[in-house]
């Protein structure tokens, strides 16, 4: 494991359509990124966790550049853009879509260690993978 990484980047909660997560994803999300080496989260700025299900019809059915729909990816990572007319750079940040994460059913194994360890194991999943695209 890990030491704690001093590095904090914020956890923001924008759910949608009335949707209210079973359990307390932004505590998980903020408490599984402490165990992120710091220089993997440098320049990330925030992780949005949202629902998908609250996204409109038009954007959810767009498709990503993996040719999945928005409204039934897991998670998406945004990176920096430099603004070309100024000086500004919108920062890279994460969003999670916990509704698709905490309601996907892949096969038996991913199951029962959802079973046994509970949700987290799948929103931590997630979660490293789209930091997996912020460092590479």
């Amino acid at each position: 494991m890990h030491p704690k990484s001093e590095r904090t980047v914020a956890v923001v909660e924008d759910y949608r359509a009335g949707y209210v997560p079973a359990s307390h994803v932004a505590a998980n999300v903020a408490e599984l990124l402490q165990y992120v080496p710091p220089r993997h989260l440098r320049f990330l700025d925030s992780v949005v966790v949202t629902n998908a299900s609250g996204l409109d019809r038009e954007y959810a059915a767009s498709p990503t550049t993996w040719g999945v729909r928005l409204g039934h990816c897991l998670g998406m990572y945004y990176r920096a853009v430099a603004a070309k007319s100024s000086r500004r750079t919108t920062p890279a940040y994460i969003v999670l879509f916990v509704d698709n994460i905490l309601n996907r059913h892949v096969n038996v194994f991913d199951e029962a260690l959802a079973l046994l360890l509970g949700p987290s194991v799948r929103l931590a999943a997630t979660l490293f993978h789209e930091v997996e695209y912020h460092i590479h």
